[in-house]
């Protein structure tokens, strides 16, 4: 329906289905790093960190209502999910303070690791978790008494943290050491880690638990890792510096403030793309968004300020899609027509919504839509009539619509001479796909007769060069059916084009008598994968450099390959294996990604090997290369001697060689003097 409906002009409207507008700003002082909202929406608390409290923003008028008096330098902070509590984290007097929100009271200070920044809660409430940057490991807090009953070690300087929806597993976005570390909360226990290079920053999980999502600022990546395998599946780019992120509840996006470029970037999780770009406050280093999804809320450090992000309008109804009558229709049919439209705004609205067809048809039906939704309107049955090419215009008429922009959509319907003589072939069934040489498939179609009359009507079946067969099919009119042909063996190997068409004496459309589809023919499973390069070391480093192995990997066969182990070594004190987990297509390549590796002076050998245990070809399996890692080092050698006498003094020059790759300012240190003698 989309393709024909684009064929005829189809022009789609423009409509908002997520925050995307900065509606207020809200100043709040003392450099806000941080943002969160009470689960009922009414207020938000922000960490301001040189002022050592925690504004209360009232938000049904968006007024700062209290201050609270936290540790020193609260960064970051989270709601507990009954809206009870807040909990703070201190960064520079490694405490977590907790306040009641009834009264806006402190009522505890934990004391946790060093430096603590991201905190998350299961979602039951029972548990915190609390990343603590400069001690690399996580605090466990028990909330009922508010204690520390489990320190875990993770990667370097953690400084973001989330927990799966079902509360099993908590995740940590470790900067210094490039890697996300998985927690099994049943036993507090490190269970995985995957590395993702750069600086990972922080990590929100998808609502349904599925994937989560790592902030990387060094380089502005947003990184998404599938949960089942702990696998990094995709990366896409944000805005600089990207550091604060939260998922919209009950939508399919993600808000990431951008530190660098003072912008959130909102991106689709279900197809992981960027879909805007929204400038707010300057340096918004944090970001929340309430349990309702009307709104979202970042702490802008540099702006101190709030920035309010929201939907643009209050009354905007627009329709979204001409569902019927489009396409070709044969004359006399009577259709329902029917529209998709769309309450746009942040209010409910009661308006009409009316449907033109040609210059004969209008009807107009009265829709109810509360904020968001969507609604199929359905109109009185109108009669296909007269032939030709008829416009098919909708429209919405609510008075106080603030974008009469979106309130038309057109399209068109054909209108034909119904056919009284017309068969067709509608799909192939089989051979489709794959099939494997020397198989024995029966092939099928389906056809349908379109025509006011009973047709008895040849139907025939071409697969490659080779098979041709023809049947003789009997349908009443308005009847599908599907033909088997005489049985075909799949060869020769390839790509086979299959070609099924019907032949009525008389039928008064041919152009619907042919449908077209292929096979595959595959001979028996070849499992080659080979090594392919070495992207990363090569050349010439720096001694001292951290380098990422990077190498690449091809499948050479004609099944596709997972769960086998990539060997990536470094001279001889380098060894590391990756397993591959998700599946490498036939013909298909990836990149993989492995521990970081501390580059020594010298020259090395670099090789990576495939160990697919079914490989067919061990002679592409491995690949090497080499690379050199150099030291700087200075050499001073004198170009003349000399003697000198009792009270003499002379100017002597000297030759500096800087033995590198690369150039540098060298402070050469002074001699030593013997007794009696001076150095100028």
């Amino acid at each position: 329906m989309t393709t024909a409906a684009l064929a005829l002009g189809w022009t789609a409207p423009v409509f908002q289905d997520f925050p995307d507008s900065v509606v207020a700003q809200i100043p709040v002082g003392g450099d806000p790093t941080n943002v969160s909202a009470l689960p009922s929406a009414e207020y938000l608390y922000v960490g301001n960190e040189t002022s050592n409290y925690v504004t209360v923003v009232r938000l049904t008028d968006r007024t700062v209502v209290a201050r609270v008096a936290a540790g020193q330098s609260p960064w970051e902070l989270m709601a507990h999910p009954s809206g009870d509590y807040v909990y703070t984290g201190n960064l520079n007097s490694n405490s977590v303070s907790v306040i009641r929100t009834s009264d806006n009271t402190v009522i505890a200070a934990v004391p946790v690791g060093e430096s603590p920044c991201q905190l998350a809660f299961r979602p039951a409430g029972d548990f915190a978790y609390v990343a603590n940057s400069a001690s690399n490991n996580v605090s466990v807090i028990r909330t009922s008494d508010d204690s520390v009953v489990a320190t875990v070690r993770v990667g370097d300087n953690p400084r973001g943290i989330a927990c799966l929806p079902d509360g099993n597993y908590v995740y940590t976005a470790n900067c210094y050491s490039g890697n996300v570390s998985g927690i099994r909360t049943s036993d507090n226990t490190v269970v995985a880690t995957v590395h993702v290079g750069g600086e990972p920053h922080r990590v929100a999980a998808l609502l349904d638990g599925s994937h989560v999502y790592v902030t990387r600022r060094g380089d502005n990546k947003v990184l998404v890792i599938r949960t089942s395998d702990n696998t990094l599946v995709d990366s896409l780019v944000s805005g600089a510096s990207a550091c604060g992120m939260v998922m919209l509840p009950g939508s399919e996006f993600a808000y990431v403030a951008n530190i660098g470029d003072n912008t959130v970037s909102v991106i689709r999780t279900s197809t992981n793309t960027l879909v805007t770009t929204i400038p707010v406050g300057h340096t918004p280093w944090g970001v929340t968004a309430p349990a309702a999804g009307d709104f979202v809320y970042t702490a802008d450090r540099s702006g101190q300020s709030v920035t309010v992000i929201g939907y643009r309008r209050r009354h905007d109804v627009c329709p979204v899609f001409i569902l019927a009558p489009t396409g070709t229709i044969d004359s006399g049919m009577s259709v329902v027509p029917r529209v998709l439209v769309k309450n746009l705004g942040t209010s409910a609205d009661v308006f009409p919504v009316t449907l033109r067809i040609g210059a004969g048809y209008t009807g107009t039906v009265q829709d109810t839509l509360r904020a968001g939704l969507s609604d199929t309107v359905s109109f009185p049955a109108w009669t296909a009539a007269p032939t030709g090419r008829l416009s098919v215009v909708c429209f919405t008429d609510l008075q106080s619509d603030e974008d009469t922009a979106n309130d038309t959509l057109t399209d068109s319907v054909l209108v034909l001479r119904a056919s009284i003589h017309d068969v067709s072939a509608v799909s192939i069934i089989a051979p489709v796909g794959t099939a494997d040489s020397g198989a024995v498939r029966i092939p099928q179609a389906v056809v349908r007769n379109l025509g006011r009359q009973d047709e008895t009507f040849p139907v025939t079946m071409q697969i490659g060069v080779a098979y041709s067969q023809t049947i003789s099919e009997s349908l009443a009119a308005g009847i599908s059916d599907t033909v088997s042909f005489p049985a075909w063996t799949a060869t020769p190997t390839g790509v086979l084009p299959g070609t099924c068409f019907t032949a009525l004496v008389g039928d008064e459309n041919p152009a619907n008598d042919t449908i077209r589809d292929s096979v595959r023919v595959v001979g028996p499973p070849v499992h080659d994968v080979g090594a392919v390069t070495i992207v990363a070391p090569v050349g010439a480093v720096h001694t001292g450099d951290i380098v990422v192995p990077r190498a690449r990997i091809t499948n050479f066969g004609n099944v596709g390959e997972r769960s086998f182990e990539v060997r990536f070594r470094i001279g001889t004190d380098y060894g590391r294996t990756a397993s591959v987990g998700q599946t490498l297509q036939p013909d298909s390549s990836a990149e993989l990604v492995f521990e970081p590796w501390v580059a020594k002076p010298g020259g090395w050998v670099v090789s990576c090997s495939t160990m697919l245990t079914s490989d067919v070809n061990r002679a592409n399996d491995k690949v090497t290369s080499s690379v050199r890692a150099f030291e700087q080092a200075l050499q001073i050698e004198p170009d003349q001697s000399d003697r000198l006498e009792v009270g003499q003094g002379k100017t002597y020059q000297f030759y500096a060689l800087v033995d590198g790759d690369t150039g540098g300012v060298v402070e050469v240190a002074r001699p030593f003097v013997p007794a009696g003698w001076s150095l100028r």
